[in-house]
């Protein structure tokens, strides 16, 4: 299986933020779940334009954290979102769940700054 994070860009990150990557890390993992739940509950009122915003926002925040995979699941789910496509959304949610929550596991296991 490949690795929740890029563990270079991760490394670049602690370097260059020193006592504030242990914010950053909380934010990811606080915004992220908000926008989860987002994301679920415009999936089930079948606003899909709310599915593409959240699902975007989480893209970007992921991306910049190395969270490879849960970005590629983000950016599978805006396309999916601005085609209306409430399968490939319902197969994706559990995926990017699954995927958040890898990550905050691998968050859990690194020591703070």
């Amino acid at each position: 299986m490949e690795a929740a994070l890029n563990e270079h860009l991760l490394n670049e990150l602690r370097d260059l933020m020193g006592e504030d990557f242990d914010l950053l890390i909380d934010t990811y993992r606080f915004d992220s779940n908000s926008r989860l739940n987002k994301i679920q509950e415009s999936i089930a009122a079948c606003d899909y334009s709310e599915v593409v915003s959240a699902a975007h926002s989480l893209k970007g925040s992921s991306a910049n954290i190395g969270a490879l995979n849960m970005e590629e699941l983000c950016h599978q789910l805006v396309l999916a979102g601005r085609e209306g496509d409430e399968g490939s959304m319902s197969y994706l949610l559990p995926k990017l769940q699954s995927e958040f929550e890898r990550i905050c596991a691998y968050f859990a296991d690194i020591p703070s700054q």
